[in-house]
């Protein structure tokens, strides 16, 4: 297995934050906190970051946008061994609008340039870039804004809905094209799940290949679900679980079969410690993939 730390020389502090879209000051915050630092060390040199560290930290970033406490996801990332990575965490991670500009628009309840700035990225980025580059790590800077200060639940809140308009207005593209599947995509929530924006993000992502799918949101009961996949018989479902406690109320067992099945893919780190013998998508692509090819596209 090739050592791409060897490839790269190490990596510094700056060059790990751009790749992960979080600040600098961050990565020193979960390094003193966490333990999760930079491994690489010479001789009179800085420490630098390897490719398995960046592989733990990026773990560590997704785990805490899924909505696990920052302490927790410290415990799982640390036990990441891999040292490949992708493509996408070794390129540069810059977007238009920075994730600093965009905190600081969002602290000032600024409505239009974070409005403006999301759905511009959108359309000159695409989905999956602006979600991974931007979205992504902007929410975890404002959830750690309120772990460090008590504060910004609001933020939050605000942030939430502008994202989601955002994400929706690129999805209601499809209105205006032809779409290539008749039969139904469902995108759901397990039960007592609060987190939605990943369903609307991959919702928006699959609108790209001109797919449409059906957002069920929150709060949708285990027997509704039935109901509508007896109904409706769709292609593909996703299902959405940030907790192992949601994760736990979703029956997978009790989902319809038909002929030909539906896929079932999962996503989220409430699936990590459950049993099942469903898919788990690690990101948004990979859940788009999957849903795509339950389509045969």
């Amino acid at each position: 297995m090739t050592d791409i730390s060897k490839l790269l020389g190490g990596l510094t502090v700056a060059a790990v934050a751009r790749r992960l879209g979080v600040a600098p000051a961050t990565l020193r915050t979960w390094d003193r906190r966490y333990g999760l630092g930079p491994t690489e060390h010479q001789p009179g040199h800085h420490r630098r970051y390897s490719a398995r560290d960046l592989a733990r930290l990026s773990a560590m970033r997704q785990l805490i946008l899924a909505g696990m406490a920052p302490v927790e996801a410290a415990r799982l990332a640390v036990d990441v061994e891999t040292d490949v990575l992708t493509p996408m965490a070794l390129a540069p991670k810059a977007l238009e609008p920075s994730v600093d500009r965009l905190f600081s628009f969002a602290l000032a309840f600024d409505l239009a340039a974070v409005k403006e700035g999301i759905s511009n990225s959108l359309q000159a980025h695409g989905v999956a870039a602006t979600w991974e580059l931007l979205i992504a790590p902007l929410l975890i800077r404002v959830g750690e804004f309120w772990e460090e200060s008590g504060k910004g639940v609001e933020v939050e809140h605000f942030l939430s809905e502008q994202i989601k308009s955002a994400l929706l207005a690129n999805t209601i593209l499809l209105s205006d094209v032809k779409v290539r599947n008749a039969t139904p995509i469902l995108l759901v929530s397990a039960p007592e799940e609060q987190h939605t924006l990943p369903l609307y993000a991959l919702a928006a992502l699959l609108a790209e290949s001109r797919v449409r799918a059906t957002v069920l949101g929150v709060g949708l009961p285990m027997d509704a679900l039935v109901e509508l996949m007896v109904r409706t018989r769709p292609a593909g479902v996703f299902i959405w679980a940030s907790s192992a406690n949601s994760a736990t109320l979703m029956d997978l067992e009790h989902l319809p079969s038909f002929r030909p099945a539906s896929r079932i893919v999962l996503g989220g780190p409430g699936w990590s410690e459950i049993e099942n013998s469903a898919w788990v998508a690690g990101d948004l692509t990979s859940a788009c993939d999957a849903l795509l090819g339950s389509l045969g596209l």
